[in-house]
């Protein structure tokens, strides 16, 4: 279709935007023949201009407008702003099949822009989420006109951490996530009805995250989304997964953001050190945020308005240093700008931990009994020698609730950002250590790890922990947390069950994080056995947990130790103690 002045749409925008003009359903081709539907954002002017471009699968019209400006905004910029439905969604053609296509698509997308006429032939790309995949297996084939990418809120790895984390499948989200999807491929058909029936499902999730066995769910969306059941069927790490996981093998300037409650947290350091490795020129920003929207307030918590969002601007100055070179090259130092909850603050590093950083071990003890806030647990710098070992019942038909955490995408269906912790820690079978209180600002910057004795009277196990800070007039609000399941704890493609009651040593990761604990606060770690929905449920046998009903879910004794042979200990990267300057970073 002809262009059209952008103003024609009816959509109040400033006064810069009103020569913005706009073309929807664009056909570009793709290798095989299939056609995909974009639409273009012309930007003031008859010359040419460097090309941006979000591939989604969500409805190219919205253009994920709930975390970013308006393509019109970016347009006004100097920018050919090409939102494309990806294959299978929206207008676009052939069947939607999520990740497969989009590392060869997103090549063949971004040649055709650098060849348009208005184009200069520099493209950079946008998008968080599954859009930000769609940038990370694109530039995995490097394709000659892409120039920079700024991928938000997402992961190369789409089994450890997108669908799985240590073996145990990310239940919330994925079952949550499925049926959203399901909904564009009933519109596709035709169904409307369905469409519509679909979408009021989508509240009433939590009531359905119960049921079993997990297929179960199949009886709702099965034939929409097929992939859902595969996923489920592939609990190990493997070719399934690799065929659909980008290769951090690219070479373009990469500005990233993470949010410390996103589900995707974790990825984006995994990503910033390999590319940190190949040299190549970046920036990761993590603020305290969720995976949407981005803003201050993250469930239970103001974390005040320097806690917002940037991300426009930024992206619009990375994108001018590689698109435009209007920006000095010098201004990027390839660093992690980071926000440090509790104190709610700015800082820089240029490597991760922050230089300086030393990692402290705090040992856990209790005398045997750290069951619930109201047990003896202790977090303590020094090793107790004989101690007593905790023990607790695991019962998968009555699991610990999920409460915050990091998870997506919005927190009255799949449980994320910061609460109380107080609910959970007043069960028994959710063991409670607790260090003195802190009499100076105590900071961590850095990934968080458990190493963890244990032993089950089942075959199979699983173990979360959850670091928390204790403040002073009440709330125990959540940091990160982490979970391990015992057959996959070795990391094999393979199940390695363990042997009932034989005392097995387990390294847990709580992720990534930077909190400061304030004066007067606690710091605290939670250990139990589930963490219900954010993750599927262990049924204590050698059944798959996808497979398992009510009838094969079976109770086990669970054993943590912390003597001077089994020192189960806390790994906190800790970066200051008090109000000492640090080499590594600037406060803002």
């Amino acid at each position: 279709m002809s262009a059209r002045s952008f103003s024609e749409l009816s959509m109040e925008e400033p006064h810069m935007l009103e020569a913005v003009t706009f073309e929807s359903d664009v056909e570009i081709p793709m290798r095989d023949g299939v056609v995909l539907r974009a639409d273009i954002y012309f930007p003031v002017g008859d010359g040419r201009f460097p090309a941006l471009v979000m591939r989604l699968p969500y409805a190219k019209f919205h253009a994920e407008s709930n975390v970013y400006a308006h393509p019109s905004w970016f347009a006004a910029r100097g920018y050919l702003v090409v939102v494309q439905d990806v294959r299978g969604r929206g207008v676009s053609d052939d069947d939607f099949d999520p990740f497969v296509h989009e590392a060869k698509d997103g090549y063949d997308t971004i040649e055709w822009v650098a060849v348009h006429p208005r184009c200069t032939g520099k493209v950079g790309m946008y998008g968080f989420s599954y859009v930000g995949s769609t940038q990370l297996l694109a530039a995995s084939q490097r394709p000659p006109h892409l120039t920079a990418v700024c991928p938000g809120h997402t992961s190369a790895d789409l089994y450890e951490g997108w669908t799985y984390r240590n073996g145990a499948l990310q239940w919330a989200f994925t079952a949550y996530w499925s049926l959203y999807l399901s909904i564009d491929v009933a519109i596709r058909t035709g169904d409307w009805r369905r469409a519509q029936d679909l979408q009021s499902l989508l509240p009433t999730m939590p009531s359905r995250f119960a049921t079993l066995p997990l297929t179960g769910l199949e009886t709702v969306f099965s034939d929409l989304t097929p992939f859902f059941w595969e996923w489920l069927e592939h609990p190990t790490s493997g070719k399934y997964w690799q065929d659909r996981s980008a290769v951090l093998g690219w070479d373009v300037p990469t500005l990233s953001y993470a949010g410390w409650y996103d589900i995707f947290c974790d990825a984006a350091f995994t990503t910033f050190a390999a590319l940190k490795e190949k040299g190549v020129p970046q920036e990761l920003v993590v603020g305290p945020w969720w995976h949407m929207p981005w803003s201050q307030f993250v469930g239970s918590l103001d974390f005040g308005p320097q806690a917002k969002s940037d991300v426009n601007e930024r992206l619009v100055k990375w994108l001018d240093t590689w698109c435009k070179e209007e920006v000095p090259v010098s201004e990027w130092q390839s660093t992690i700008r980071y926000f440090v909850m509790g104190e709610n603050t700015w800082r820089n590093a240029n490597s991760w931990p922050p230089a300086g950083t030393k990692v402290t071990d705090y040992f856990l003890s209790s005398g045997g009994y750290a069951n619930s806030m109201n047990g003896s647990g202790a977090l303590t710098e020094s090793q107790v020698i004989n101690d007593e070992p905790d023990r607790y019942v695991y019962n998968p038909k009555d699991p610990v609730p999920s409460l915050g955490g990091q998870s997506c995408c919005y927190s009255s269906i799949s449980p994320m950002g910061t609460a109380d912790q107080r609910p959970v820690e007043t069960r028994n079978d959710v063991l409670v250590f607790t260090g003195d209180v802190c009499m100076a600002t105590v900071t961590i910057a850095g990934q968080i790890e458990l190493t963890l004795f244990a032993a089950t009277s089942g075959d199979d196990a699983d173990f979360t922990a959850k670091l928390v800070d204790v403040h002073p007039d009440g709330p125990v609000i959540n940091l990160c947390d982490g979970i391990v399941r015992a057959r996959y704890r070795s990391g094999t493609d393979a199940p390695d069950f363990v042997t009932p009651n034989a005392v097995t040593e387990y390294r847990i990761n709580l992720g990534n994080i930077a909190h400061s604990f304030l004066p007067g606060h606690r710091i605290r770690l939670e250990v139990s056995s589930s963490n219900f929905p954010a993750f599927d449920r262990n049924p204590s046998t050698r059944m798959e947990p996808a497979k398992a009903e009510w009838k094969d879910f079976a109770m086990a004794v669970q054993t943590v130790y912390h003597d001077s042979d089994r020192p189960s200990r806390l790994h906190l990267p800790i970066l200051s103690k008090g109000l000492g300057d640090e080499a590594d970073f600037q406060s803002e």
